[in-house]
């Protein structure tokens, strides 16, 4: 209980802001420092994702989507994969819209907002074996932030459900630290949030079916759809091989162990390398 009530400086605390579809979104030109076991610079394009400038390029182009993994917990962005790939890959302008928490359902959104805009020739998702399944199968996450989420219609289809999205209580913690410097304010304000927002949680992970939708608007928008996986999973695999979709695997040992394991700058190395060593 205590760890939901406590005052946290996260990277959505730092630099995102609520969105009533999304849940939370990088906002546009934020940027500063953020510390986890490392102190890193964090800066957000015009289009909120943590990158240059988004300039479409006449090359061929890469749009990688993911969570913190892309997004490049704990380390610089310059020691992150998709800029190790810019120099891996000269005829390739890759573009980062990795944000950190996401679901696979978040990204499916953000695919569909985005595809038009950047009309790539290949679709990455890096796919966190991690809390992906946890993260698409409930619409609480994190110690106070809602989103949104895919449950089925009275027709069996996936639906977008949960919009708008609440502001959770986590993001009045944050803005007003003073008020909520109480522990039993915050105790009261977490209880009224659970009775007016129940958590959700979803019996079937849709994340198959966000899978197959993903390759199919990829297709449709003439991408190549990859899958890179930052875990070996026997069941998703076989699911994605017996879909046809192409997917590759990124696990390697170079993590921080107390940064939730994600990739260290030798670690986005070698994902850099698998990813290209795949495309060539």
């Amino acid at each position: 209980m205590s760890e939901y009530l406590e005052l946290r400086d996260d990277e959505r605390a730092a630099f995102y802001a609520h969105h009533d579809t999304l849940g939370w979104f990088p906002i546009p030109g934020s940027e500063g420092v953020f510390e986890v076991t490392n102190q890193i610079y964090v800066s957000h394009n015009e289009r909120g994702f943590r990158d240059e400038e988004h300039l479409i390029k006449d090359t061929q182009r890469m749009m990688v989507i993911g969570d913190s993994f892309v997004w490049g917990f704990n380390v610089e962005q310059s020691d992150r994969f998709t800029e190790r790939l810019d120099s891996l890959l000269p005829g390739w302008a890759n573009y980062n819209l990795g944000v950190s928490g996401y679901g696979t359902d978040q990204e499916y959104l953000i695919l569909q907002r985005h595809i038009q805009f950047y009309q790539p020739d290949v679709v990455l998702l890096v796919y966190c074996i991690d809390n992906d399944k946890l993260d698409t199968t409930t619409n609480f996450r994190y110690r106070g932030y809602y989103k949104s989420y895919f449950g089925k219609n009275e027709f069996g289809d996936l639906e977008l459900k949960g919009v708008p999205v609440p502001k959770g209580y986590r993001y009045h913690f944050n803005a007003n630290k003073g008020l909520y410097s109480s522990y039993l304010v915050r105790l009261i304000s977490k209880r009224y949030y659970e009775l007016r927002y129940p958590d959700v949680k979803l019996e079937k992970d849709p994340t198959p079916e966000l899978l197959k939708k993903m390759n199919a608007l990829s297709e449709k928008n003439g991408s190549r759809f990859i899958v890179g996986l930052q875990k070996r999973d026997i069941l998703l695999e076989n699911f994605l091989q017996s879909e046809r979709i192409e997917f590759l695997i990124l696990e390697n040992e170079e993590v921080f162990p107390f940064a939730g394991n994600h990739w260290t700058p030798k670690g986005h190395r070698i994902v850099a390398q698998r990813i290209q060593d795949y495309l060539e």
